[in-house]
């Protein structure tokens, strides 16, 4: 071996051991146990961004990474059934902080993940007796209720409902037919009807809420039953009818369907036929319906042409926009809630029922409005970049037109825990707001700051927003925006606003 390869090799080596390294073991908070295949990501904090780097434990616990550059780096750690660990964070949900990587230390971190909670209980009948085949609820106490988890007793009325983040929920018995003259309605714990009475729970990680048991009305259940046509002749193919409540969702796979073990409320039917061997005299088609759902009842669904969207882009002065700068977000949205978003292009065809769409852009231009146009109506949106809520309706086509503008927004500043002090990888929240209502109009925005502590949002809509920086919380909803008062910013098209910010700090 010549003298200059061995020197390299030295030198090759000397590097390698001088570079720095993360290493650690995952381990269940409770037992101590070792998790294995726990998922670790390790993120590099360059300029407005982040770099990735994902592995898995080992059958001990152990992970390793190695090779790695001086700098600041956010470390993570996440298990199905357990809370998301982050380095550094005050709370289970809050952000995590940096770790500060030289060129000597490899730090061994213990990583300890928490199993996220459970509620459990009977649901009983009226001499509490264990009622067995029971659907059971979990709800987020939000306004409406949203649907977190659901589950089912047991052969002696026992349920547990596992997997939920900490924090308040509503449990309730859905419905079910016991005989011939006795039902369950969908009582809430404890022991009530309305959402306005009901009792909340309210979980914390590792924790196993047991004795959370319900004693349901009981009262009369409803059927809804009824037929979809015209099934096309010579065209074979498939029906399936959803029945969609604030608790979830029934299908039925045949032209006449009938629902059992109804309560009383308000009901989305989408009927949908699919043909074997699409052509043009034989296409897919659907229908729709919304009503209230009081005594038994028959629907005749009327099939049609399920519509295609042709979106349409253009500014001010009605000139075409190129389509590769804007981009549209289509959602479904029913009384269960909101579906998967997902890109919407011209030609693809929408179910008929409700949507929400949003649009974000490119560049230097900006989504303005939005304008859904059916035959014989016109619905008019709001902001371009807010969730716009429209009604599509069978047989009709659908235009959906982006209004546009040259001269997008930009938000810039510095975060800093003192006068002298940056807050390295920090999370920056903003928010778009309507000026007057304070009222949240699109997704949450977030970015975390560079090793200056400096950070900067680009392509925004001009108009209002609320801005906030903090490792105390992660995603704050409207009404943490407004409980830890972020500042109240405007952007102006064209412009690039300035303002510094204090990290946030519970009091």
């Amino acid at each position: 071996m010549s003298r200059s390869v061995l020197l390299l090799l030295i030198a090759l080596a000397t590097n390698c051991a001088q570079a720095a390294a993360i290493r650690g073991v995952v381990l269940d908070h409770y037992t101590g146990r070792p998790l294995a295949r726990t998922v670790v990501t390790l993120e590099s904090i360059q300029g407005y961004g982040s770099a990735k780097t994902s592995l898995r434990t080992g059958s001990t616990g152990q992970f390793v990474f190695t090779q790695l550059n001086p700098g600041a780096y956010l470390l993570s750690a996440a298990r199905p059934n357990f809370a998301t660990w982050k380095y550094g964070q005050k709370f289970w949900n809050a952000p995590g902080a940096p770790i500060f990587l030289t060129e000597e230390n490899s730090p061994y971190l213990d990583l300890r993940l928490h199993r996220l909670a459970a509620i459990s209980g009977t649901i009983w009948d009226e001499n509490e007796i264990g009622i067995a085949e029971q659907e059971v609820y979990a709800y987020r106490n939000s306004k409406p209720p949203t649907l977190s988890a659901r589950g089912r007793t047991d052969d002696r009325g026992g349920y547990r409902i596992g997997g939920l983040t900490p924090g308040q929920y509503l449990i309730r018995a859905g419905s079910k037919q016991l005989d011939e003259q006795t039902a369950v309605t969908p009582t809430f714990y404890k022991d009530s009807v309305s959402v306005e009475e009901a009792r909340l729970v309210e979980v914390d990680l590792d924790q196993q809420l047991a004795d959370i048991n319900v004693r349901p009305n009981f009262g009369k259940l409803v059927q809804l039953s009824g037929e979809v046509r015209p099934i096309p002749d010579q065209c074979p193919g498939s029906v399936f009818v959803t029945l969609t409540s604030d608790m979830g969702q029934k299908t039925a796979s045949t032209p006449r369907f009938t629902f059992d073990q109804l309560s009383g409320g308000n009901y989305e039917l989408v009927a949908e036929f699919i043909p074997s061997r699409p052509s043009s005299t034989c296409e897919q088609s659907a229908a729709y319906q919304a009503f209230h759902l009081g005594r038994d009842e028959k629907k005749i669904l009327e099939l049609g042409r399920i519509p295609a969207v042709q979106i349409s882009l253009d500014d001010a002065d009605g000139k075409t926009v190129d389509s590769s700068l804007v981009t549209v977000v289509a959602r479904r949205k029913d009384l269960a809630g909101e579906g998967i978003p997902f890109e919407l292009k011209s030609g693809a065809i929408m179910l008929p029922g409700r949507w929400e769409m949003t649009a974000s852009a490119r560049g230097n231009v900006y989504p303005v409005s939005m304008t859904l146009l059916t035959a014989g109506s016109v619905q008019r949106g709001g902001r371009g970049d807010a969730w716009n809520e429209f009604l599509v309706h069978a047989r009709m086509g659908v235009a959906l037109k982006v209004r546009v503008a040259t001269g997008a927004a930009s938000l810039r500043g510095r975060v800093t825990k003192s006068i002298s002090d940056p807050a390295i990888g920090a999370p920056v929240y903003l928010e778009a707001v309507d000026p007057g209502s304070q009222k949240r109009l699109s997704d949450l925005r977030k970015i975390i700051t560079d090793t200056r502590g400096d950070y900067r949002f680009v392509g925004l809509t001009p108009g209002s927003y609320r801005i906030v920086s903090s490792f105390e919380f992660e995603d704050p909803d409207e009404r943490m925006m407004e409980s830890v008062r972020a500042k109240t910013v405007v952007v102006s098209p064209g412009a690039e606003s300035n303002h510094d910010l204090d990290l946030y700090l519970r009091p």
